[in-house]
């Protein structure tokens, strides 16, 4: 159901079967990552405060408030922060 929805199983990505494209590269990615005992967390666990960011982010985005540059501009101001403070 979940990959039928367009979205991201957390298990058995190679199981799945979908089209060609950004999912499939994204299904294709998390199965080898997976594969590997790798960790890939759902974006909303990218830093501690990204579900807000992203929800926030999204809502500009989708009213057009923000352009798509400013809303990954946004997205990556967080999550560089993060990293850089964990660094």
């Amino acid at each position: 159901m979940l990959t039928e929805t367009g979205n991201l199983p957390v298990a058995d990505t190679a199981a799945q079967t979908v089209a060609e494209g950004p999912q499939k590269d994204v299904f294709t990615a998390f199965g080898t990552v997976t594969g590997k005992d790798g960790l890939v967390p759902y974006l909303d666990y990218a830093t501690p405060t990204f579900a807000d960011t992203l929800g926030a982010a999204l809502q500009d985005l989708l009213a057009g408030k923000a352009a798509p540059r400013e809303f990954l501009a946004t997205l990556e101001k967080d999550y560089k922060t993060f990293a850089e403070s964990n660094g």
